[in-house]
């Protein structure tokens, strides 16, 4: 995980180089993290949504 994010890739010697590093890795990873769960939102809404579609074009054909 940390060599995606760049954790891995800080090569500096100061604290406050280190400190800007690692801020910029949390903001990475909370963008991805907000990403994967805005995109599995969506496909969880998709599947409710077709499934329910499904269900109601069964339905009428049965009356």
């Amino acid at each position: 995980m940390k060599e995606e994010l760049g954790l891995d890739h800080f090569e500096g010697r100061s604290w406050q180089g280190l400190h800007r590093h690692a801020l910029m890795t949390m903001i990475a990873y909370a963008f991805l993290q907000h990403r994967r769960l805005a995109y599995a939102g969506r496909k969880k809404k998709n599947l409710r949504a077709s499934a329910s579609a499904n269900h109601a074009s069964r339905t009428s054909r049965h009356r």
